[in-house]
Formats: structure tokens, sequence, C-alpha cells
């Protein structure tokens, strides 16, 4: 009786189970990817925006004063910004030309709420004569 020589090769059912696997293993790498992006992306804006916050410290910085108490407006790259400032409450000499003022500064995407940044400060300004 001649032996029946077995087939070699995979069935359907390891072919189908095999390729399950492989398209489980391919959607994780491709969710991680992903959100990999999704993370970068927000990370950009919110260095963009702190840039911009400490830009807007710097000119204000640079102006004479009296400062404008409400400034707001939008930034080239997409982003709205608002100052606000406030004498600053403190015991100081009134003969003292120097003046404390509470400076904040928020910057946040036009699209999300994501990559906000305020910057709360006390700057010192020379009294206006």
């Amino acid at each position: 009786m001649p032996t029946q020589a077995r087939q070699q090769g995979f069935t359907l059912i390891e072919v189908v189970v095999a390729f399950a696997v492989f398209s489980l293993c391919v959607a994780a790498v491709y969710e991680t990817f992903a959100s990999a992006v999704h993370r970068s992306s927000q990370a950009a804006e919110r260095d963009l925006a702190w840039l911009t916050a400490q830009s807007l410290l710097s000119q204000l910085r640079e102006q004479s004063m009296p400062w404008q108490n409400d400034q707001s407006g939008l930034a080239p790259q997409g982003l709205r910004w608002q100052l606000h400032i406030e004498p600053y409450q403190t015991e100081q000499d009134l003969r003292s030309p120097w003046r404390a003022y509470a400076v904040y500064v928020r910057v946040e995407p036009s699209h999300s709420a994501a990559g906000r940044v305020q910057i709360d400060t006390v700057e010192l300004a020379r009294a206006p004569r």
C-alpha cells in the first residue's frame, strides 16, 4: 500500500489568523504614529504661543508709559493674543519714579484652546513725568 504524501502548506484558517494578527499590529503602529504626529503639532503650536507671548512682553517693555490697559490682536501665525495691564498694589515710596504693574498676557490658537498660554508677571516702569 503506497503511502500518501502529506501536502505541505498552510490551511485557510492559518492564513486568516495570520492576516488578522498582522492587521492588528499594523493598526496599532498606525495609531501610535498618528498620536505622535498630533502631539508633535500641539507642542509646536504651544511653543509658538510661548514665543509670541514673550515677544509681546518684550515689545511692551520697549514702549514708553503710559501703557494701554487692554490690547488684543491676531498674530500672523493665526494666534489670538490679549494683553491686560493694571497697577500692582504695593507699598512704595510715592516719590519714586518707578511703578509696578501687573501684566497678563494670553495667547491661543484661533482654532482650538489646546495650545493656550498665559503669562502673569509684574513689570516695573518709569512713571511719566
